[in-house]
């Protein structure tokens, strides 16, 4: 994986993390549909990254970590039923 696309997923990952953080503190749909949006874009990155690259930790990272983000998504939505 290039440089400037390891920045690029890194960069879409920390977006989806604060969404989802701006999410939980917020409470809204509106907030809830920026995280849902920004953890999509992100784990589409993430996903296609896998698909034609060797997995290596950045990626493996990156995947683990957007889980985490859409179970506290989930957790989220079911918790506040938007």
């Amino acid at each position: 994986m290039e440089q400037s696309e390891m920045n690029q997923m890194q960069e879409l990952v920390k977006q989806a993390r604060e969404a989802v953080i701006h999410a939980q503190m917020n409470f809204n749909p509106e907030e809830y549909q920026k995280a849902f949006k920004a953890l999509t874009m992100a784990k589409e990155h993430v996903n296609a990254a896998r698909a034609h690259e060797e997995e290596t930790p950045a990626l493996l990272h990156a995947s683990e970590h957007l889980m985490h983000l859409n179970e506290t998504l989930t957790a989220l939505q079911s918790t506040n039923s938007f």
